[in-house]
């Protein structure tokens, strides 16, 4: 499984900016559960990936209705 990273984080001596994609095994086991449930990590599916593109399709739909 992949998270992508929602607000930036450092753990130990990585940081991981917002954006980031990475493993459950980036992330320590102690950490992990808390990181999920708070919304700072978000598991990668199929759902958001769609969810993510169609944001981004409205966000240029705007952009191009204010040029």
């Amino acid at each position: 499984m992949k998270f992508e990273v929602i607000s930036g984080i450092t753990i130990k001596d990585k940081e991981f900016k917002a954006g980031t994609t990475v493993t459950k095994s980036d992330i320590p086991k102690k950490s992990f559960a808390w990181l999920l449930d708070q919304g700072i990590i978000v598991e990668i599916t199929k759902d958001y990936i769609e969810k993510k593109l169609q944001k981004a399709v409205k966000s240029d739909e705007v952009k191009d209705e204010e040029e």
